[in-house]
């Protein structure tokens, strides 16, 4: 596999390579050729199909006049004459203006030339750089068109095969998102990037990124992990951290250089869990580590340390929780206890309600006895006309009763709904559905209540009507005589 460079010099016959530099988006070069006579229209439009049909490619073809051919793609090949323009001696001058693809790639010509002009740019020009290149993207692939080259970060990918897939468990968008949510680095915009793309997965000996990577992902890992982050001068980090002590410092750029312990951090911060008590817990601790010293000199220690107080936070979150649990737990039941002893008010209301007109009854009959002069019919006119009124009144308070015990079910309902709603906040909603068991709540609670009143209810309606029509069977005067006799009168 050569550079393509190398296959133009080979086609052209020639060994004079004047200039060649390869930037991340522009590929400029020179060839001096001796012998003309090999620069024929076949080789030149050989040499225009070798580059990328995704890049801009304008060939010169200049001669010792200075006179000067440029060639493009759609080069209009019908009315030239080449030998107008190719002395002896002949300089061919090409400019590439490297376009991404539809499917996120940029061609790399020459691997060495293109990795020795991204080292020599500073780090904040590198980064501006890829920010642009990611900008709306999730990832960016740059096809290694003259080495074997396999190396890959998150988001950005050095490969010799343009299908290479990045596999992240994670998009660039929620990462981007997460880092705003919990830090604020005032240059986000522009550069809107997270260490994850600088951070490669896999290692390749050829990798001749590394180091510049390296820096730039603990660079960035330093702006998350601080409260405050802001790139002042061009040449400075300006940094706060609020913790137990407040740490303002600045960080020459320059000085910055790959720390696993920081990048440790950072990942720790923002892969899984709760980031913001942890970006707290971090930052307290950073803080006192830092008192002393720069935030570039954070060891293993400081990251063991953090680790530790989130271990005993855990610990006592964890006793709460299972406190809060418990406490839940206790509420649901004494809920459901008050809710269950509503399936007994109908029942309750028919009990009192029997026992008041038995105890008429008892009444009656007794005062009956003891009088002067019993009746041989105790259920007289008036004393049936007083045990309907009774009954008519039973029914009243039976519908009374019935319209209080909906209305307390309701109640219920809108309580344990706003019991609910109090633990929205502390418990995601599946778990909070499984500590307050709403469906057995709904489906078994209040639907067992519903089916026992039903009952009573019937049971209810049944003994008045049972009782009306004993009365009346038993009275010398029966109601329902009256009311016939009525009825006859008025259609006469």
């Amino acid at each position: 596999m050569g550079s393509v460079i190398e296959g133009i010099k080979n086609k052209i016959n020639t060994s004079l390579i004047e200039k060649y530099i390869e930037d991340i988006k522009i590929v400029d070069f020179k060839i001096k050729v001796v012998d003309s006579s090999y620069v024929t229209r076949e080789i030149l439009q050989e040499i225009l199909r070798t580059f990328s049909k995704d890049d801009d490619v304008e060939i010169t073809i200049l001669n010792a006049a200075n006179d000067g051919l440029q060639i493009t793609k759609t080069f209009d090949w019908e009315n030239i004459d080449l030998d107008n323009y190719c002395d002896d001696t002949i300089n061919i001058i090409g400019h590439i203006n490297k376009n991404i693809s539809d499917r996120n790639t940029i061609s790399v010509y020459n691997y060495k030339e293109f990795c020795d002009t991204v080292q020599q740019k500073g780090i904040l020009n590198i980064m501006s750089i890829f920010s642009q290149l990611l900008m709306g993207r999730e990832e960016i692939l740059f096809e290694i068109q003259d080495q074997d080259i396999n190396c890959m970060t998150k988001s950005i990918y050095f490969s010799t095969n343009e299908n290479t897939k990045i596999v992240r468990e994670k998009s660039r968008k929620e990462v981007l998102n997460l880092v705003k949510d919990n830090a604020n680095f005032r240059n986000i915009v522009v550069y809107s990037l997270v260490p994850q793309d600088f951070s490669f997965q896999m290692i390749d000996p050829n990798n001749r990124l590394s180091d510049i990577f390296a820096r730039i992902e603990t660079l960035l890992a330093i702006c998350y992990i601080a409260n405050e982050a802001e790139i002042i001068d061009d040449d400075k980090i300006a940094v706060k951290i609020t913790g137990q002590r407040n740490i303002n410092m600045e960080i020459d750029i320059k000085d910055i250089i790959p720390n696993k312990e920081i990048i440790k951090i950072y990942n720790w911060i923002y892969n899984g869990g709760n980031t913001m008590d942890k970006a707290i817990i971090a930052r307290n601790i950073i803080s006192l580590h830092c008192r002393y010293s720069s935030l570039l000199d954070l060891d293993g220690k400081t990251y063991s340390s953090i680790q530790s107080n989130f271990n005993l936070y855990q610990k006592d979150n964890v006793d709460k929780y299972l406190n809060l649990k418990n406490d839940i737990g206790k509420s649901v039941t004494d809920i459901i206890e008050k809710t269950n002893d509503l399936a007994f008010d109908i029942p309750r209301g028919m009990k009192n309600n029997i026992l008041a007109v038995f105890s008429f009854l008892f009444t009656v009959i007794l005062a009956n006895i003891v009088s002067d002069a019993p009746l041989d019919n105790i259920f007289t006119k008036d004393i049936t006309v007083i045990f309907e009124i009774i009954i008519v009144f039973s029914f009243a308070f039976l519908i009374l009763n019935i319209y209080e015990t909906n209305y307390k079910i309701k109640q219920m309902q809108k309580g344990f709904e706003k019991f609910k709603n109090n633990y929205a906040d502390v418990f995601d909603e599946q778990e909070l559905l499984d500590l307050i068991e709403e469906d057995s709540f709904n489906e078994d609670v209040i639907k067992n209540i519903k089916k026992q009143k039903n009952w009573a209810i019937a049971i209810w309606i049944g003994l008045l009507i049972i009782l009306l029509i004993a009365i009346e069977m038993i009275s010398s005067t029966p109601t329902w005589k009256s009311i016939i006799e009525l009825w006859k009168n008025l259609i006469k």
